[in-house]
């Protein structure tokens, strides 16, 4: 198939060269510079335009629903075919996935949400989760194309329900976040030793990606982006935003989305998540 690839940040730039292996791979970022790793494996375009004509699937992986809105409806709905398939990979707001999901389908598309997890190796390993929702039947084609970027692909329903999945799935990458730094914190405070607390913490129930992945991170102090602030603080809103229209109360995420806004407005947005610990810091004495 012709596929049209937008937005090369730190995942999509490296779920991309997956598709180049069995496709025909099309892509455009806004930054053109973030293009040229891949002009030996994609056909590279300069507008969004010459990249989506003709493409059987759109792929968009773009930074906030605001720019997926304008993007699709500006750039993408003029420039394709009838029944091109729009794939948002983007972390999305569902009830905003929902309203684009009607106005592709009047215009004779298909929108299917899917957004991801499992951070730049998961990415960069094809082993991804990918949380589907859309139409069954186009879903159920897309599964070939799906299952070359993840290693888990699920399909969980109707229109923006790969969306409410991943808000989910944020609460959880929040609170088990927030719980190793908090644990972490309190290690080193009681002065223990912090490699053997980790390691007993990944051997126990308290254990989770945050714990396995981060931890070691953590304990090199490595604050290189993997998943910045700037998108998390994203992603929570949008938690935020989906929750406050349920009229439904998250404590918990409410904090540390209030705790990721301070750091980002004390800190560089591009940080990796890990830099949330600067909170704790900044609100405790010295170890």
């Amino acid at each position: 198939m012709k596929i049209a690839w937008l937005g090369l940040g730190l995942m999509g730039s490296r779920m991309v060269t997956h598709l180049t292996r069995f496709h025909d791979v099309h892509v455009y970022n806004r930054t053109a510079s973030k293009s040229d790793p891949l002009k030996e494996v994609t056909t590279v375009h300069n507008s969004i335009a010459s990249c989506v004509k003709d493409a059987q699937v759109v792929i968009m992986m773009l930074s906030t629903p605001d720019v997926v809105k304008t993007i699709f409806t500006s750039e993408v709905l003029p420039n394709v075919n009838p029944e091109t398939i729009i794939i948002d990979m983007s972390t999305n707001l569902p009830s905003l996935t929902t309203t684009l999901y009607e106005q592709a389908k009047a215009a004779h598309l298909h929108w299917v949400d899917a957004p991801v997890s499992g951070g730049l190796g998961g990415a960069a390993q094809a082993t991804l989760s990918i949380m589907v929702g859309g139409d069954k039947e186009i879903v159920k084609r897309l599964m070939p194309l799906l299952e070359l970027m993840g290693s888990k692909v699920k399909y969980c329903g109707s229109s923006g329900n790969g969306q409410h999945t991943k808000m989910a799935n944020q609460i959880s990458v929040a609170t088990n976040l927030a719980g190793l730094l908090e644990a972490m914190e309190y290690a080193k405070h009681a002065h223990l030793n912090m490699e053997d607390v980790l390691v007993l913490i990944n051997q126990g129930a308290a254990s989770s990606w945050q714990t396995i992945h981060n931890g070691p991170l953590y304990l090199s102090d490595d604050m290189s982006p993997g998943f910045i602030l700037s998108h998390f603080l994203k992603d929570l809103r949008c938690v935020m935003h989906e929750a406050n229209q349920r009229q439904l109360h998250l404590p918990v995420v409410e904090k540390i989305t209030a705790m990721v806004e301070s750091i980002i407005n004390e800190h560089n947005e591009s940080l990796s998540t890990l830099a949330l610990v600067e909170y704790y810091r900044c609100h405790n004495p010295k170890a």
